[in-house]
Order: structure tokens, then C-alpha cells, then sequence
């Protein structure tokens, strides 16, 4: 079975729950390049010179999941694109 998406779908914000806001934006600004577009006291809005791309969510409250966990609900619930 394959799956196509429409030929106008588009893609917002992916959106992250962190535990430590100061850490997580040395890696994605210091390490990959994301600007800071925008920061509140727990949030950061991220791009790279057009809309946000990435929201940082600083819950210094959630707990480290099982990577082997996600990593099956992640093909559980990717489409082929072919």
C-alpha cells in the first residue's frame, strides 16, 4: 500500500517538549543553526530566516522516554512517500 500526499499539504512547527531550555538551544542554535526568532520563559520559536520551524516547550517536569519505543511508533505511523 502506498500513500501520496496532496500536492498542497504542507508542514508547520514541529514542536518539542524539553527538560533544560538552555542546553537544548546550544545544540539546535549552536550546533545545527536554528535562529531564535522569538522566547518566552519556557518557550522558543526557532527558524532559519523564514517561519518557525521548530518550538522548543521547556517541561523541566517530563520524564525520558524509551528511544526503542518511539522509534516503533514512529514507523507505526510514517506514510511511505513514494
Amino acid at each position: 500500500m502506498t500513500f501520496k500526499l496532496h500536492p498542497d499539504t504542507t508542514m508547520g512547527a514541529l514542536s518539542l517538549n524539553i527538560r533544560n531550555m538552555e542546553r537544548s538551544l546550544a545544540f539546535y542554535v549552536g550546533v545545527l543553526g536554528f535562529q531564535v526568532r522569538e522566547q518566552t520563559a519556557d518557550t522558543a520559536y526557532l527558524g532559519a530566516g523564514g517561519d518557525d520551524l521548530l518550538i522548543l516547550n521547556e517541561r523541566p517536569d517530563i520524564s525520558l522516554c524509551d528511544t526503542r519505543s518511539v522509534a516503533a511508533r514512529t514507523r507505526e505511523i510514517t506514510p511511505s512517500l513514494t
